[in-house]
């Protein structure tokens, strides 16, 4: 016997096609259903997608990272004096089409035949809070003779500069000659211990030691991160989910191998390049630092750096310190450009 949800009738005479109602009756509902609770969904998500894009201008808080299969993530290419709050203060910032915080009017090439001076760190090189005017590297780019080549991005960690300086160097396997100057920050030691970074919902490589030697293991980047480039509202759930759940911070002392392998890493890249690698290290200016002062102190002077906090410090009239009285001030890039050059 047939099921008669199975049964077609036989063609009419005519030509006509057979016709089941029990099939129709079952079937159209079903996925009526289904495509009006679809469409309902991509409504919502395009509706909250438009509701987060405009929030993020209105309070100036776009997203200014953007993945990066190499290094986690990097600058957002492209922006153009965007404004950015950031606890407590307000600044715009400008970078180039690899992400990159500018140094230099669009309009004011750097000249040829000019010595690199490249500049690896976190958010400090990247002028974290200030106008682009007053980072280091814009004022070392107008008040030096180098051409300056600012790879700093926030949140990095020593591991990430190490790549961000191979792939530079990779691009220009002409250097020569070339300064390389890394600010080293007490949480530096931190972060070579992270494979994501919480406060960004973002992931990067995470480096280990196999006796002296740097094991850096494979990266793939996860596909939802590649989302969030496009999706703001992803990128806002995304971010307040990892806070929540965000594990303790690792102790610093557990990363010193990590950034000293690291260290190695690019003083061998700069003399493969007749360069010259120049380590500075700079303690929290206010408050506790991840890692005690003695123990950072050892660490630079281990591994051929300079503890530069004092001078920092020793600013005689402005305040090196920005609005969250963490980042410098422009008073303070414009010390440390004066400690470099």
């Amino acid at each position: 016997m047939r099921h008669p949800l199975l049964y077609r009738c036989p063609a009419r005479r005519g030509g006509s096609s057979g016709y089941d109602p029990l099939v129709s009756a079952h079937l159209k509902p079903w996925a009526l259903r289904s495509l009006a609770g679809a469409s309902l969904l991509l409504l919502f998500l395009a509706l909250g997608e438009g509701l987060a894009r405009a929030a993020v201008v209105l309070l100036h808080r776009e997203p200014v990272l953007w993945s990066d299969t190499l290094t986690g993530w990097s600058g957002r290419p492209g922006l153009v004096r965007m404004p950015k709050k950031y606890l407590g203060g307000e600044y715009r910032l400008s970078t180039d089409a690899l992400g990159q915080r500018v140094v230099r009017e669009k309009d004011v090439p750097a000249s040829a035949g000019e010595t690199e001076l490249i500049l690896l760190g976190d958010s400090f090189v990247a002028g974290m809070g200030v106008e682009d005017e007053e980072t280091l590297g814009w004022i070392l780019s107008y008040e030096t003779s180098y051409r300056v080549i600012n790879l700093g991005v926030i949140g990095f960690g020593t591991d990430q500069e190490l790549l961000s300086l191979e792939r530079f160097l990779r691009a220009e396997p002409g250097l020569r000659g070339g300064e390389i100057v890394l600010l080293l920050f007490g949480n530096d030691f931190e972060d070579v211990q992270r494979p994501y970074y919480a406060g960004f919902a973002r992931s990067k490589p995470r480096f280990t030691m196999k006796g002296e030697a740097l094991e850096r293991g494979d990266f793939r980047l996860p596909l939802a991160e590649r989302i969030m480039d496009v999706s703001v509202l992803l990128w806002i759930l995304r971010s307040r989910a990892s806070m929540m759940l965000a594990a303790p911070d690792p102790p610093a002392a557990g990363g010193r191998d990590i950034v000293a392998a690291c260290l190695r890493e690019m003083k061998r890249l700069a003399e493969a390049h007749a360069s010259n690698l120049h380590v500075l290290g700079h303690r929290r200016l206010r408050g506790d630092s991840p890692m005690d002062a003695r123990l950072f102190g050892e660490f630079l002077r281990a591994n051929g750096g300079t503890d530069i906090t004092d001078l920092i410090l020793s600013l005689p009239e402005a305040n090196p310190l920005g609005p969250d009285q963490l980042h410098w001030s422009g008073a303070g890039h414009r010390r440390v450009a004066e400690i470099i050059s």
